[in-house]
């Protein structure tokens, strides 16, 4: 299984108008135009999928109760957009660490777990009694919108946004926040590594061994998911976290 990080426009994501990080030819991380690709829904309408998101983001602002500001962002298909490819086991080496960071009573394994999703540490993390550091790390959020939110929350997707009552729950969709996200992953370099920029874009840089030091799997994901977040940040757009 294979994962991207995107920063852009909805519509431009759901209509498939990107191309993944390592299959552009483009540094990760770049920001650039794209032509028509095979991700998200492509195929479908870019016009409607735009009326879409923009209907959900009205909707977000009148019924979620947990935005601490309003939704705003541009639509318009023309945006340029980022994307980075970090690995599977890169982001759970990141989740590992996270939890890891938040229960330092508790060694932390060197190399990568097989099964990472099982490390009881982790599972500690997310107990709901547990009031995590890292929940925009660690409570699989599947989009980080560019506003400050109370906390993660599940809500139809913006392609559902004029059945937004009627779509199934496990269908839904879970949203986080950018600004909370920057939070938690300064929060994160500042208990365990305190890395200065130069050498987080030497980590964005490494390729480590999917079976090999947590540690450096954790660095290179971190890296990665930072820079995007910062671009997020900075352009005032999502973040969407894409597994195919």
């Amino acid at each position: 299984m294979a994962l991207d990080l995107y920063v852009g426009t909805l519509t431009r994501y759901y209509s498939g108008d990107w191309e993944p990080a390592l299959l552009s030819g483009g540094r990760p991380g770049e920001l650039r135009r794209a032509r028509m690709g095979q991700n998200g829904v492509g195929g479908e309408d870019p016009d409607e999928i735009r009326e879409a998101v923009l209907g959900w983001i009205q909707w977000a602002n009148e019924e979620v109760d947990l935005l601490e500001e309003r939704l705003d962002w541009s639509e318009e298909p023309e945006l340029p957009y980022a994307t980075a490819r970090p690995s599977e086991e890169g982001l759970g080496a990141l989740q590992l660490w996270a939890s890891y960071a938040e229960h330092p009573d508790l060694p932390r394994p060197e190399e990568m777990p097989e099964d990472w999703t099982e490390d009881p540490v982790l599972a500690k993390s997310l107990d709901n009694d547990f009031p995590s550091r890292f929940p925009q790390l660690l409570f699989a959020v599947d989009i980080w919108l560019p506003a400050r939110i109370g906390e993660v929350f599940d809500a139809p997707s913006p392609l559902f946004s004029e059945e937004l009552e009627e779509e199934d729950e496990e269908e839904q969709t879970r949203f986080g926040s950018i600004p909370a996200l920057l939070e938690e992953l300064q929060t994160l370099n500042g208990l365990t590594w305190m890395a200065e920029p130069s050498t987080l874009e030497r980590w964005r840089q490494q390729d480590p061994s999917p079976q090999g030091s947590l540690e450096a799997l954790a660095r290179q994901a971190f890296a990665t998911v930072l820079d995007l977040a910062r671009q997020a940040q900075d352009q005032g757009m999502p973040m969407v976290l894409h597994w195919t």
